[in-house]
């Protein structure tokens, strides 16, 4: 009965250990597969980070140009930017209270 036993025991640590390694390497194989992916997803917003940063100072010139006032040059600013009509819409309700 004792090497019954021991032979049980024996069994259920080579499990052990086999699943133990099995583990192991799946942990190895999703942390590669993850990082390949990382990698692909980075590559492929590579370009747009470049173009973002060339472009920053277009966006700035664009938000500052919103709070223009009202300017007979320019067609699209004959009313003002939007930063600046909204803060005269806001101007003049706090006005009227």
């Amino acid at each position: 009965m004792d090497g019954l036993y021991e032979l049980y025991n024996t069994a259920v640590l080579d499990n052990l250990y086999s699943q133990y390694w099995i583990t192991i390497l799946f942990v190895r194989v999703v942390t590669y597969i993850q990082s390949h992916i990382r990698g692909f997803l980075y590559r492929r917003k590579y370009p747009y980070i470049i173009h973002k940063k060339d472009m920053r100072h277009v966006l700035i010139d664009i938000c500052e140009i919103g709070y223009m006032p009202p300017t007979e040059m320019y067609p699209l600013l004959t009313r003002g930017g939007f930063h600046y009509r909204d803060a005269e819409r806001h101007f003049n309700s706090l006005k009227i209270i």
